[in-house]
């Protein structure tokens, strides 16, 4: 119960720091040129917040498999079996990715 009252706190409280400096994400990303690069930047925000989530709940994961980035386009599928996929994709793939989703999945499932 302590472990799931702090994942929340700190969900809650990197959510708020993060979205004062959005901004600034912003006007860095617009002010490199390669696209690859734009992506790598975010993608390095993204991890380390998932990254924080998920030693915050004690989860621990294992990647078995190719985890060397691709130099070509490549589609990842995930079931998305519960809240903790997207923390554990974005911590894990070896480069930087995007999501699709269904549109009844814009409700909350929490």
């Amino acid at each position: 119960m302590l472990r799931t009252a702090k994942t929340i706190g700190y969900i809650i409280g990197y959510a708020a720091l993060v979205s004062s400096q959005l901004k600034k994400v912003k006007i860095r990303k617009t002010q490199i040129d390669d696209v690859r690069i734009q992506d790598e930047m975010v993608y390095l925000y993204a991890r380390r917040w998932a990254s924080r989530i998920l030693d915050s709940a004690g989860v621990k994961t294992h990647v078995t498999g190719n985890t060397e980035p691709f130099d070509e386009p490549v589609l990842y599928i995930s079931n998305h079996e519960g809240n903790f996929d997207i923390p554990v994709l974005i911590n894990n793939l070896p480069q930087p990715f995007g999501f699709i989703s269904k549109k009844k999945s814009k409700k909350s499932h929490f």
